[in-house]
């Protein structure tokens, strides 16, 4: 089954065509990213229409998988995407049936897309498994018994919004102080290293770009950033004493880029972590979950939401 995989996120819209046969995952292709212009709804209105129309020209069967920024509800409306304006209370299958026709369409939050993507992928025998994304937030899902978990109103896994400290932190998303997300996302990581003094950056590709000026103090702030991190997975394996935990999402493919690390031993971010959770976890929980990076890199939430409209059907 040829599957058209979208991934709407905050900057821009990837899409592929994912390849699935007997319920499992081969490939990823046709795949392209197109940068938005505005924060207008639009525009990803637009662009959305586009590709399914592109896709289905190349030969990809009526099913479609939408990845999306923002809160889905669990009959696959986006309830809001702070990000974008009027990205309030939008069905996907709506839109999209009525530009196209009959069309199999599922939407789910970017952070379960990616859960599940790397879920299916990485251990798909776990009992219980938990996955971050760590990109401009954090995100995240949890599966447990072959089923990813949504909660009664689709919120579950809100990972980034664990609250790890009471000092102030600089304001959260969620318009809240403490919650992981402002020390381990990009955003935090930005923030703490401008808050050194030494150099000021605008964005965190730009501190990326510049890592060998700084690479000792950038190495750090990886460090320090990845142990609040491993602090709220640790709680999260507390509750849930999961086999296996996947970490992923942009901040991971550029830290283990621009060390040339890749590997939980050697990565910075990764090192921090492991003893973030070690600090956090009641010691028979961290005895019996591993603890990897993710493996599908920035094409977790397609094959994630491709997979799980065919799952659903």
């Amino acid at each position: 089954m040829k599957v058209i995989g979208i991934d709407i996120g905050g900057s821009s819209i990837k899409a592929g065509i994912v390849c699935i046969e007997k319920g499992l995952f081969k490939k990823v292709y046709s795949e392209e990213n197109l940068p938005l212009r505005t924060n207008e709804f639009i525009e990803i209105k637009e662009k959305v229409i586009e590709i399914c129309n592109k896709k289905l020209s190349e030969g990809a069967d009526r099913f479609v998988g939408i990845s999306t920024a923002g809160s889905v509800d669990n009959t696959g409306t986006v309830i809001s995407a702070g990000n974008f304006n009027n990205y309030r209370n939008v069905s996907w299958k709506e839109i999209i049936t009525k530009e196209f026709g009959k069309m199999s369409v599922s939407t789910i939050n970017d952070g379960r897309a990616s859960a599940w993507g790397e879920y299916s992928v990485s251990n798909p025998k776990a009992k219980t498994h938990i996955h971050a994304v760590i990109g401009t937030g954090i995100g995240g899902g949890v599966i447990h018994n072959g089923e990813l978990l949504q909660g009664d109103s689709g919120q579950a896994g809100y990972i980034g919004h664990i609250k790890i400290t009471a000092d102030k932190t600089p304001l959260c998303s969620c318009g809240k102080m403490g919650c992981v997300e402002t020390l381990a996302s990009a955003k935090g990581i930005l923030a703490k290293y401008n808050d050194l003094g030494y150099y000021k950056y605008n964005t965190f590709n730009e501190l990326i770009d510049n890592f060998n000026m700084d690479k000792n103090r950038i190495i750090n702030v990886f460090e320090e950033s990845g142990y609040w991190l491993g602090v709220a997975l640790g709680n999260v394996m507390n509750v849930l004493n999961p086999q296996c935990v996947t970490v992923g999402g942009g901040v991971i493919l550029a830290t283990l880029h621009c060390t040339n690390k890749y590997s939980l031993e050697n990565n910075p971010y990764m090192n921090g972590v492991e003893r973030g959770i070690h600090y956090a976890t009641h010691r028979r929980v961290e005895a019996t979950g591993s603890v990897i990076c993710g493996v599908l890199g920035n094409n977790a939430g397609i094959i994630g939401a491709a997979n799980l409209v065919v799952a659903s059907k």
